[in-house]
């Protein structure tokens, strides 16, 4: 993934990924940034759209620091990093982009 994206629109997004609660309140978004907060669903029977803040924080930070903070990672690589290789196996999500 790059260092930018972008979220529109946003009409749909509940319905494409079978959102079974009230969605977020979206609006376009044309200049996505690491550290914003944006929607992602995450599947927790039944799936959910949430706010979480974009990057990882590695899980041997004592604090959330920005320093630390991770924006993406090589395809060939999140199984096999120390930093990508938990959250890669057990926390998932799907960021919706355009």
């Amino acid at each position: 993934m790059c260092g930018r994206y972008v979220l529109a629109p946003v009409g749909q997004v509940a319905e494409r990924f079978d959102v079974q609660q009230e969605p977020l309140e979206l609006h376009p978004r044309y200049n996505v940034a690491p550290s914003q907060m944006m929607p992602v669903v995450v599947r927790n029977s039944p799936n959910r759209l949430v706010a979480m803040q974009w990057g990882l924080i590695p899980a041997w930070s004592k604090e959330p620091r920005t320093q630390f903070s991770t924006i993406n990672a090589r395809a060939e690589t999140p199984a096999k990093s120390p930093v990508f290789r938990g959250p890669f196996q057990s926390r998932r999500c799907l960021v919706p982009a355009s």
